[in-house]
């Protein structure tokens, strides 16, 4: 079995001070469960939404995806979000069922945003993908 992929989303993801390193940046905002859970499978990092869509149209959509929002970009985190939740439509079962993902940005607007379009349309999935109780 292959290793379970984390992806890191954030435009500070290779800064030198490494402020958002995800070893010291979880701690910090109280989520240091998230680098544990980062520790136990491959990780990658994406500074621009285009680089994680390339990602996952050549490998698939991640295990879990820790989203910051504002790239200093066009597409921001959001965007991404958006755009799984559409693949995942066209193509269902893009999304692995032990999908997850969380988000570090620090734009409250933005964090709702994302938690309430993919947190919402996960839910709507499992929903979905329950055995339908038959009438006797």
């Amino acid at each position: 079995m292959s290793k379970k992929i984390f992806l890191f989303l954030d435009d500070d993801a290779f800064h030198p001070d490494q402020n958002r390193n995800p070893r010291l940046y979880y701690p910090l905002i109280g989520a240091a469960d998230m680098y544990d859970l980062m520790l136990s499978c491959e990780h990658i990092k994406f500074t621009t939404v285009e680089g994680a869509i390339d990602y996952m149209e050549s490998n698939g959509c991640p295990n879990f995806i820790s989203f910051d929002n504002d790239l200093k970009r066009e597409l921001e985190g959001k965007d991404l979000a958006k755009w799984i939740v559409e693949k995942d439509m066209d193509n269902p079962g893009f999304i692995p069922k032990d999908f997850n993902f969380f988000v570090h940005s620090q734009n409250i607007s933005a964090k709702k945003d994302i938690y309430s379009y993919l947190g919402q349309y996960l839910e709507h999935r499992q929903i979905d993908d329950k055995p339908k109780k038959l009438k006797p």
